[in-house]
């Protein structure tokens, strides 16, 4: 019996003694994990990209659609083909405007100002002519037109003043002139249509300015009302931002 107890704890022993042996994990050399770190960046920063472009292309189609509508809201009559060049001219050339670097002029939404003064000048109206023979949406002298034209070196020709691309173009650009001459938006605003020594003398008229801002809180409010909810896209890049 004592020689049995004695093999058996020997054996125990002897298998207690034959530990598993544990497999050292393998290094990742160096080069190997840096390399691997700079692919996951590449591909993060890829998808990032990839998603606020897909998010920059549903938010110009939204703000084309926007404009489309709210210019044949004004005028249910206009020919398609002058629509579709007013509209890509006026999101074009609502991004070259510049109101200055104040904090209320960079809350100011662009196409939305362009829009109110279009609506204020001409009513959307290539053809509208005032008593003073300012002519097109932005409602332009041919003096002034052909000076903006000449100093900005945009392509002008008398008889193309109606056009939009001509038009709204050398109007944006006297807009910018007149915001750096004037100081601000008010005083600019009031200059396009009084003219810069009529302001500096007197005011201007206000109710052009009072006009403009109706039209523009008018296309705020409706833009608010009648934008689509927003996409899984659009919380992503939120989530981005």
């Amino acid at each position: 019996m004592k020689n049995e107890q004695t093999t058996l704890n020997e054996n125990t022993e002897g298998f207690s003694a034959q530990k598993p042996k544990l497999k050292k994990k393998a290094k990742i050399p160096f080069l190997k994990r840096i390399s691997f770190s700079f692919l996951l960046l590449f591909v993060f920063q890829s998808t990032n990209e990839q998603v606020l472009s897909r998010y920059q292309e549903n938010q110009i189609l939204q703000e084309r659609e926007f404009v489309q509508s709210y210019i044949l809201s004004q005028r249910s009559k206009i020919d398609p083909k002058e629509l579709n060049r007013l509209v890509d001219t006026v999101i074009q050339e609502s991004q070259n405007l510049d109101f200055g670097n104040s904090i209320d002029s960079l809350r100011i939404n662009k196409t939305s100002f362009l829009l109110a003064m279009i609506q204020t000048e001409s009513q959307f109206k290539k053809t509208a002519r005032s008593k003073k023979k300012a002519q097109g949406y932005m409602q332009l002298l041919h003096p002034t037109a052909k000076w903006m034209a000449e100093k900005n070196g945009i392509p002008y020709e008398h008889k193309k003043i109606q056009e939009p691309e001509i038009n709204i173009t050398i109007g944006v650009a006297y807009m910018n002139y007149l915001t750096k001459e004037m100081g601000n938006l008010e005083k600019a605003t009031l200059a396009y249509n009084a003219g810069p020594a009529a302001v500096r003398k007197w005011g201007g008229v206000n109710a052009y300015w009072t006009t403009i801002n109706e039209h523009y809180k008018a296309i705020e409010t409706l833009k608010k009302t009648t934008s689509p909810k927003k996409t899984k896209l659009q919380v992503m890049v939120a989530m981005l931002e």
